[in-house]
């Protein structure tokens, strides 16, 4: 492969250990960076032909100031960051990690949720304060029989049924994409998921149609003390919205790992609400999503530099074309 230069753009894992043997074995030269605007990345990744990225904007200005650039790789699942076809016009290869937390993102989902039916985050700070009332959890649903509704039925949604079945709780689920499935859960149409829910769970992508899915008119076709969780993209939910609802008693509660700013802002509706769990975009780490995710981000850029078929490859007919 020669001594192809690879720049880590920016990572605030605390450790590139785990890049640096991907490609000290691939016979790479690397860089780490902290780089916070384009300007930045233009600047620092001359002549790289490879950068991997955690949040740094890649965008076209930058893509075609780096004429040697063969592939952007990005840690995680999402690419809002990358212009992704600023890149495939420039013949630059798009990866992403879209597989590592797969699990854990739905065991927080269902933990929030098992949280906000249960009562515990509430229950456990009157505890820690001297008190000892179950009945400061409010109204408690049994979970058994009652029925989800998962916005969105790709993998993550997927793994999410299979953990509610084992609950016994009935799911159903509202994709466009997706018009069959062999699992116990039932497609509707996105007006039936809202009306049915006892609990929704978004699992969906943040385009342009999916922004701001979960509004106020959403809201009022919901179920009167429905919950919501959200582990997927915080600007999936008209924040002001959804506080309303918690406000008025439309919706019994709200856990959410993901913001639309994050972190939240002085004028977010949301922290310090009853009823509302909110935790630090975290759903996605577990000692070995974290490992896995590090390993699978910097060797997406080993296969394509390599000419190996790259699994993660986001672009791959647009690069052909």
């Amino acid at each position: 492969m020669g001594k192809l230069k690879v720049v880590i753009s920016d990572c605030d894992h605390g450790t590139v250990e785990t890049e640096q043997k991907v490609f000290e074995q691939a016979g790479l030269d690397w860089e780490l960076l902290d780089c916070k605007s384009e300007d930045d990345v233009i600047a620092g990744c001359a002549g790289a032909a490879g950068i991997l990225s955690q949040y740094a904007p890649i965008k076209a200005r930058a893509i075609d100031s780096l004429p040697g650039l063969k592939v952007l790789s990005r840690y995680g699942v999402g690419v809002d960051n990358l212009d992704v076809e600023a890149a495939s016009r420039a013949g630059v290869a798009v990866c992403n990690v879209p597989d590592y937390c797969q699990d854990d993102v739905s065991t927080h989902a269902f933990a929030l949720l098992l949280d906000l039916v249960r009562g515990v985050t509430g229950l456990a700070k009157d505890t820690a304060s001297g008190g000892w009332d179950f009945r400061l959890a409010g109204s408690v649903p049994r979970t058994r029989g009652k029925t989800l509704g998962l916005l969105g039925f790709g993998a993550i949604g997927r793994i999410v049924a299979r953990k509610a079945l084992g609950f016994e709780m009935k799911v159903i689920a509202y994709d466009p994409y997706i018009n069959s499935t062999e699992m116990d859960v039932r497609l509707v149409g996105l007006e039936e998921l809202l009306r049915e829910s006892d609990f929704i769970s978004v699992h969906a992508p943040l385009t342009a149609e999916t922004k701001k899915v979960i509004n106020a008119a959403s809201i009022s076709k919901m179920k009167d003390g429905a919950y919501l969780v959200n582990t997927s993209r915080g600007a999936l939910v008209d924040e002001q919205a959804l506080a309303d609802a918690i406000k008025s008693g439309k919706l019994a509660g709200a856990g959410l790992d993901v913001l639309t700013r994050e972190p939240p802002e002085k004028d977010n509706p949301l922290p310090g609400l009853d009823n509302v769990v909110i935790t630090p975009h975290s759903s996605f780490f577990s000692e070995e999503s974290f490992q896995e995710l590090k390993e699978k981000a910097a060797r997406n850029m080993v296969e394509v530099l390599s000419g190996a078929p790259a699994r993660y490859l986001l672009n791959r007919d647009k690069l052909k074309s």
